[in-house]
């Protein structure tokens, strides 16, 4: 289904008992876009985080919030691999530069 909010927000996608349940893409009038998985009206299993700048997030979510394995990707082309708790880094991420490099940080 579809359904467009007064304030601009945009979802179409599966729903369950009126909630966004299952495959879908949602849009904010800020222009963010999260296309993935949904749980009760929550971003939950794989998905991306969009934002306006080409920065994203792609990797598990739980609860509506990003958790487990997952990428995230700056706008200059920089990215960083590793795992979120409640949307916190944690662990060891490996941070890949544009200009080739990359180093191992610990949170």
């Amino acid at each position: 289904g579809k359904h467009i909010w007064p304030d601009g927000n945009y979802y179409e996608g599966e729903y369950k008992d009126g909630n966004k349940h299952g495959r879908g893409k949602h849009i904010w009038p800020d222009g963010k876009i999260y296309e993935g998985e949904w749980k009760d009206d929550k971003r939950h299993g794989r998905g991306k985080d969009i934002w306006q700048d080409g920065a994203y997030y792609e990797g598990e979510w739980r609860d509506d919030k990003k958790h487990g394995r997952g990428v995230y990707v700056h706008s200059n082309g920089s990215k960083e691999v590793g795992e979120w708790r409640e949307s916190k880094k944690v662990g060891e991420h490996t941070q890949y530069y544009s200009n080739g490099s990359s180093k191992k940080v610990t949170y």
